[in-house]
């Protein structure tokens, strides 16, 4: 799935940053496991868990 987020202009964040920030939330809440969060930013597993 796919999502589309109109940011204010001027925020300057990359589409990484932005993806992380996601996946980090999403597992911190314990929606979806490490490799699911690895996957949505496109890390190994222990990359995702390290940073």
């Amino acid at each position: 799935m796919s999502i589309q987020v109109d940011l204010p202009e001027g925020l300057k964040i990359s589409n990484f940053e932005l993806s992380m920030l996601l996946a980090v939330k999403l597992f911190d809440e314990g929606l979806i496991s490490s490799g699911q969060g690895a996957a949505m930013v496109g890390l190994s597993k222990q990359a995702f868990i390290e940073l």
